[in-house]
């Protein structure tokens, strides 16, 4: 062998001693904890850039070379991304994953594509571990050994409970009294301690249950049948809750917002029971009882039914009164009650005059009662009214309707709502979404005003800072035509911005053209412009083609201690929802609730707007129209304004 062949061999070797030939990587994944992130065509800064991947992904490892790995890409290409810009995690991470089945019948494809070979079928509620992900789709382990894609939304990802990591790395006596550990070996032995250390002083068999008492470091403290204790491997353990009920003392105090979309309802508690109906991703219910892995739900038309406990998250909730939960239920914008010592409770009154009149384009409503008298007043939508309750008083001589063809109330109807106490309704039908202030005076007078806001009044100096969701890379949702959703979010986005800033309002948009921006960053930019609110434009889709309508969020999760008013957030969904559904008359899907990172992150009262779905052939078409979307921005605008005018009343 001649000396430059023996040259390149000792260059080979110093190359791979260094690390700079990639090894075969074991098993992992890069998770990507960049906004965004280059890929190369090889490991350092000079090759070229081949494509790139935003936060959040997670992409096979094939080899490592120094501080860059080979990744595999959706596309089933290769490339390289830096070290420093990823967190490796090892498959064992990934395989300690289960998909929960949550559609009636799931479709298992050969590939991560809609369009790939149907090569099974999976049923609600099969739990598959997870093998492998790719974008939305998850590669899973079947009952027969075999593997196949499935749809990451019609599946509920889960940490196994089988696994050690389900539990803390040490759990109190108090923590884990109300799980119990289900054996899934075999044979599994009790050891005196945790620890292969541990003396064996029992067995047990797979499919029993036992009351867990502590965990620690992966082993798991279980009560046996005879009073005694003993530790077991956690890793040979599925841990679940104690199979026991509990109701709640008043239907209301617990809350629960359904994740996933397509859920069912059943007539009891278990898949054996028929489904009622259905419920999609962030409708909120009451929770009535839970009873093992079912909880019993008090939906929004009142019907009573079951939903698997993985399908919905549970949050204790403040306590509201009827009309507080039939206001949240039917879109309510607006809520005013009398602040008084409730001395309306003895009364014997009863309306004794109603006058209307228009001052100012402005509808002046002053009652009139002989006793003492309560109020609360609110506003529907979907049709739009006012309703105002007057408590303590009988209709007395009133008529049941009184016409007003005024430039905003149409007429009014009055009606006796309920006695013991007395309270009599009051409804305005009106022309368009509103305001009101009301006040009364030491003589029982009551004085309502019934106004449309002025945009500019109530906007002007105001920090509005306006998402036009997903851009870039990242298209968001494709209508059946190809129409991108992020192409209309930044349309609306523009439109919305220009109406605010004409009204004096000083508008901040995350991003002003087909730009990428991480989500975490877009309420980053609200926070370092101080923004008074932050709103997120976008087009909402399902799976399902025939669905249609207007929703907007709000977040769910508890928020002390943050500085924003959950109340805040409430009344900035509730205005949004009401102009979009003036304006568009699309189905009221209503107000929601959900954990989107840009309404979790965002430090100052918020809202995300979903004005129609652009997975519907129909509301695909209105968004292609210009004029459609003049009709969201305008909406959006009102609703923004109709926020700070509740404020300053």
């Amino acid at each position: 062998m001649d000396r430059a062949n023996w040259l390149v061999i000792i260059a080979v070797s110093l190359l791979i001693a260094a690390g700079w030939f990639g090894h075969a990587a074991a098993a992992s994944t890069a998770v990507v904890n960049a906004g965004v992130l280059n890929v190369r065509s090889g490991p350092g800064t000079t090759n070229e850039l081949i494509d790139q991947v935003r936060e959040g992904d997670k992409l096979p490892v094939i080899e490592s070379a120094g501080d860059w790995y080979k990744i595999k890409l959706n596309s089933d290409s290769n490339g390289w991304v830096a070290g420093e810009y990823v967190q490796i995690k090892d498959n064992d991470t990934l395989t300690g994953m289960i998909a929960v089945i949550t559609a009636d019948v799931l479709n298992v494809h050969s590939t991560s594509k809609i369009t790939a070979d149907v090569v099974s079928q999976v049923k609600e509620g099969e739990r598959l571990s997870v093998v492998d992900s790719s974008g939305d789709w998850y590669k899973v382990k079947l009952e027969n050994g075999s593997t196949g894609w499935i749809a990451g939304w019609y599946a509920e990802i889960k940490h196994n409970s089988s696994q050690q990591d389900e539990q803390p790395a040490s759990t109190s006596q108090h923590e884990a009294e109300k799980m119990q550990a289900v054996v899934t070996a075999d044979v599994l032995n009790v050891r005196s301690s945790p620890g292969q250390a541990g003396d064996i002083i029992n067995q047990v068999k797979e499919g029993e249950n036992f009351p867990v008492i502590s965990s620690s470091n992966g082993w798991c403290k279980i009560e046996l049948s005879d009073g005694s204790t003993g530790w077991i491997a956690g890793w040979y353990v599925e841990y679940k809750k104690q199979q026991s009920s509990r109701s709640f003392d008043k239907a209301g105090l617990m809350q629960g917002v359904v994740n996933a979309w397509d859920v069912n309802v059943r007539g009891g508690p278990g898949k054996d029971h028929p489904v009622i109906t259905r419920v999609d991703r962030g409708e909120c219910m009451g929770v009535i009882e839970q009873a093992g892995d079912w909880c019993k739900v008090r939906l929004a038309e009142g019907a009573i039914g079951w939903i698997a406990d993985w399908l919905i998250n549970i949050d204790t909730a403040s306590a509201t009164t009827p009309l507080q939960e039939e206001q949240l239920q039917n879109g309510s914008s607006q809520a005013n009650s009398s602040i008084d010592d409730e001395k309306w409770l003895n009364s014997d009154g009863a309306l004794a005059k109603l006058e209307v009149r228009e001052v100012n384009d402005r509808t002046v409503v002053k009652v009139t009662a002989t006793g003492a008298m309560g109020h609360e007043i609110f506003t529907l939508s979907d049709p739009n009214r006012v309703v105002a309750d007057l408590k303590g008083v009988k209709p007395g001589d009133l008529p049941s309707k009184i016409d007003v063809s005024g430039k905003l109330v149409k007429e009014i109807r009055t009606s006796k709502y309920s006695e013991d106490p007395d309270v009599v309704r009051l409804v305005f039908d009106i022309k368009e979404p509103v305001m009101f202030t009301a006040s009364k005076s030491k003589d029982e007078q009551l004085t309502m005003e019934i106004y449309t806001p002025e945009l500019g009044k109530h906007v002007k100096n105001k920090v509005i800072v306006i998402d036009p969701g997903h851009g870039g890379k990242d298209p968001g949702a494709e209508g059946p035509t190809g129409l991108k959703e992020k192409t209309v979010n930044m349309d609306v986005s523009l439109l919305a911005a220009h109406l605010l800033r004409q009204s004096g309002a000083r508008v901040v948009l995350t991003r002003s053209s087909d730009t990428y921006v991480g989500l975490e960053r877009r309420t980053e930019i609200a926070d370092s412009v101080n923004a008074d609110i932050f709103v997120s434009i976008h087009m909402n889709a399902h799976p399902k083609s025939f669905k249609a309508g207007t929703s907007t969020y709000y977040r769910r999760d508890d928020i002390s201690g943050l500085g924003v008013s959950q109340e805040d957030n409430r009344v900035l969904t509730q205005q949004l929802q009401a102009q979009l559904l003036q304006s568009l008359g699309r189905r009221n899907i209503g107000m929601k609730q959900a954990n989107f990172v840009v309404l979790r992150t965002a430090k100052m009262p918020s809202a995300l707007v979903e004005a129609s779905f652009i997975s519907n052939p129909e509301e695909e078409d209105l968004l292609k129209q210009d004029s459609y979307r003049a009709q969201i921005a305008e909406a959006a605008a009102r609703g923004i304004a109709g926020y700070f005018a509740s404020r300053e009343s």
